[in-house]
C-alpha cells in the first residue's frame, strides 16, 4: 500500500513516464488522485508536433491530458496532469488499475508513429481507518459454556461505540442461529461473553463448532462504515455434552438355568439390552459392553457362558456420533457351581456277618443358593444280571456317611452303584462285593474252583485273596486304541488304551486331543466290545461334556461333535460289560 508511485514503459529513444500522488479524506472514504505524465526523450532524439491528446486510463475510463511535444533530445518533457476522485471500498481499501497511451502521431527517424505505449500497474492505496475490526486473538478456554474476551481493533477517533454479536453454525453453515448480541453501543474494546449452548445440534457429528462474529462501529452515535466480519472461529463443545445410558436390561439367556432365578457360572448366558440417548443432535453409534473377560458390540448382545463366580462387574460404554461417551458399571452375582462329584464310594463285607456290607458314601453337589435340585440314590444288583435294586435315596446336597446293608447273598457277587444328579448333570460310581470268603471253593459242576470265595463259575480258576507268585505270572495285558483321522494322545502318559478283566468287564483309560470329525476311536479286539450300544458322557474341554457312542462293532464317536470344543477329552474311567 502507498499513497505515491510511478510506472514508465516506451520505445527506443522515448520512454513516457506516469507518476502518481493520492491525498486521502479519511471522513468521506475517499483519495484524490493525481496523475502526472512525462516524456523522457534521449540524446539527439528531438520531436517537433503541434498539441497532441494524451490519455491515462482509471480503472478502464479514459482521463485526456494535452500538450505539444517539442524537444531537441536529450530532456524530460512534463505534459500535463489529471486529477480523479476514487472512493474506497466500505472497509478502506482500495485497488486502481492505471494505464497510459503517449500521442507521437509524427515520423520518427523515417518511420511514422501514432503512439507510445506508456505501461501500466495496479496501485493500492493506503487503507483508510473505518469500522473496527476483531481481532484474531481471544482470551478463554474456547469452549462453550465459559468465559471469554474479544478484543477490537479500533481505527477511529473520538466518540466511537460498537454493536457487537455472534452465530453459532455446524460443518453445514446453510443452518445457523439468529444472531446473539454481546455487546450493544459500548465502547469497550475488550469484550467479556459466555458463548452459549443453546445450538450444539448444528453440529451433531462433531465436538468442533463455529462462531461468525459481527461488528458495528459508530461514530457520535451514526453508523460508520459498513459491518466487519470475523468467521470460522473454532469453539469446543464442553465435554459435560455426552449421550446417557438411560436403562441396561439383564436377561438370563440360558434357557435351562432361567427358572432358577439366579446366574449360574459355567451356565448362564446373558442378553444385555442396553437403552442409550444422543444429546442436542447426537446419535449413538456404539455399545460396548464388558463382562467376564468377553467384550462385546451392540444394543443387544448375548454373552457365551460366564465362566466366573461371585460377583462380577459390568460394563457398558455408549459412544455417540461426536464420540463422547457415557459409561455405567454395575455389579452382577454368580453363583458357584462345580459338577457333582463323588470322594468316596466303596464297600465290603462285614467279617463278623458275610451277609452284611458296610458302604461309605462321600459326595457334595453345588447348592445355588439352595435352588439345585439335587437327588442321590444307592442301587446294587448280582452281577450277571441287569436287574438293578434301589435301597437308599435321599435329596441331601452333601453326604459324608457310612450305612449298613443286609440280606446280601455270600454265595454270589454284587456290583453297588451310587448315582448323585443335579440340575444340571449326573455322576455315578460303582464297587464291587464278591461272595463270601471261603479258602477253597469248588463249583458244582466240578469244572471250576474259587480260592478265598464261593466258586461261582465253571470252567474258571477265581481267586479272592492277596497272592505271592514266586515263579511270576502272565496276565492280560492293555491295549492300545485305533484313533481315526488326525486323533492323537493328549500327552506320552496318555495313550488311549484298554483291557478286559476276568469279570468281563472293559476298562478305558486315556486323554485324546485335536479331533478333527466325530470319528474318535475303535476297538480292535473283538471281545473288548461292548454288548450294546451306548451312550456315555465324559469330560472335555471349557468344563464341558462329550457324549461319547460306543458300537457294538467297536468304534466311538462323539455325538455333540459340533457343540464342543475339542483341545482335550478324557476317557478315563469308562468301564462297560463285554459281550460274551
Amino acid at each position: 500500500m502507498a499513497l505515491s508511485g510511478s510506472y514508465q514503459n516506451g520505445r527506443t529513444g522515448y520512454t513516457a513516464k506516469t507518476e502518481w500522488t493520492a491525498i486521502q479524506n479519511i471522513e468521506e472514504n475517499y483519495s484524490d488522485l493525481t496523475i502526472k505524465l512525462y516524456l523522457i526523450c534521449g540524446n539527439r532524439y528531438d520531436i517537433y508536433t503541434k498539441e497532441r491528446i494524451h490519455k491515462v486510463y482509471i480503472d478502464g475510463t479514459p482521463y485526456e491530458i494535452k500538450s505539444s511535444l517539442y524537444s531537441h533530445g536529450g530532456e524530460t518533457l512534463y505534459l500535463g496532469s489529471t486529477t480523479k476522485r476514487i472512493y474506497h471500498n466500505p472497509d478502506g481499501t482500495r485497488e486502481v488499475n492505471l494505464s497510459t497511451v503517449v500521442q507521437f502521431n509524427a515520423t520518427i527517424k523515417g518511420t511514422y508513429v501514432t503512439n507510445v505505449n506508456g505501461g501500466s500497474d495496479t496501485i493500492t492505496l493506503d487503507k483508510i481507518p473505518r469500522m473496527s475490526t476483531i481481532k484474531n486473538t481471544m482470551i478463554g478456554s474456547r469452549y462453550l459454556n465459559s468465559p471469554h474476551t474479544l478484543q477490537i481493533d479500533k481505527f477511529l477517533t473520538g466518540n466511537i461505540t460498537h454493536d457487537v454479536w455472534y452465530i453459532v453454525y455446524g460443518d453445514n453453515a446453510t443452518k445457523t442461529s439468529n444472531w446473539h448480541y454481546i455487546a450493544r453501543n459500548t465502547s469497550s474494546l475488550d469484550i467479556e461473553f459466555v458463548p452459549t449452548l443453546d445450538h450444539i445440534e448444528l453440529q451433531p457429528n462433531n465436538t468442533t463448532i463455529y462462531l461468525d462474529f459481527g461488528i458495528k462501529t459508530y461514530k457520535d452515535g451514526e453508523l460508520y462504515g459498513e459491518i466487519a466480519y470475523s468467521k470460522g472461529w473454532h469453539f469446543k463443545i464442553p465435554e459435560s455434552v455426552k449421550p446417557t445410558i438411560t436403562n441396561v436390561e439383564i436377561v438370563e439367556a440360558d434357557e435351562k438355568t432361567k427358572p432358577l432365578g439366579l446366574y449360574v457360572q459355567n451356565h448362564s448366558k446373558l442378553n444385555i439390552r442396553t437403552t442409550a440417548e444422543g444429546i442436542k443432535g447426537s446419535t449413538i453409534q456404539n455399545v460396548k459392553v464388558t463382562i467376564a473377560g468377553q467384550t462385546l458390540n451392540g444394543a443387544n448382545i448375548t454373552t457365551s457362558e460366564i465362566l466366573e463366580s461371585g460377583e462380577i462387574e459390568l460394563n457398558v460404554t455408549v459412544t455417540d456420533s461426536r464420540n463422547r461417551t457415557d459409561t455405567l458399571k454395575r455389579k452382577i452375582s454368580i453363583e458357584p457351581y462345580f459338577l457333582p462329584t463323588i470322594s468316596n464310594f466303596s464297600g465290603h463285607r462285614l467279617e463278623e456277618n458275610q451277609s452284611k456290607v458296610s458302604i461309605q458314601n462321600n459326595f457334595k453337589m453345588a447348592s445355588l443358593l439352595d435352588k439345585n435340585t439335587c437327588r442321590w440314590k444307592i442301587e446294587r444288583r448280582q452281577v450277571g444280571t441287569n436287574n438293578w435294586v434301589a435301597f437308599r435315596e435321599g435329596r441331601e446336597k452333601t453326604l459324608n456317611n457310612s450305612i449298613v446293608h443286609y440280606n446280601i447273598d455270600e454265595s454270589y457277587d454284587f456290583e453297588f452303584r451310587l448315582t448323585i444328579s443335579d440340575f444340571y448333570n449326573e455322576a455315578n460310581q460303582t464297587f464291587f462285593i464278591f461272595s463270601a470268603f471261603r479258602l477253597v471253593s469248588w463249583h458244582p459242576s466240578g469244572t471250576g474252583m474259587a480260592i478265598g470265595q464261593i466258586s461261582k463259575t465253571p470252567n474258571m480258576f477265581d481267586i479272592n485273596l492277596k497272592t505271592t507268585f514266586h515263579k511270576g505270572i502272565e496276565v492280560e495285558k492293555w491295549t492300545k486304541m485305533h484313533l481315526y483321522n488326525s486323533t492323537k494322545p493328549y500327552d506320552a502318559k496318555n495313550e488311549l488304551k484298554y483291557f478286559k478283566d476276568p469279570l468281563g468287564l472293559v476298562h478305558i483309560q486315556g486323554v485324546v486331543k485335536d479331533t478333527a470329525s466325530e470319528w474318535l476311536a475303535r476297538i480292535t479286539r473283538a471281545d473288548c466290545r461292548p454288548e450294546k450300544d451306548l451312550i456315555i458322557s465324559v469330560p472335555c474341554t471349557g468344563f464341558k461334556f462329550a457324549f461319547l457312542k460306543i458300537y457294538e462293532d467297536g468304534n466311538i464317536l462323539i455325538d455333540n461333535r459340533s457343540e464342543i470344543s475339542t483341545n482335550w477329552i478324557s476317557l478315563d474311567g469308562i468301564t462297560f460289560k463285554a459281550k460274551e
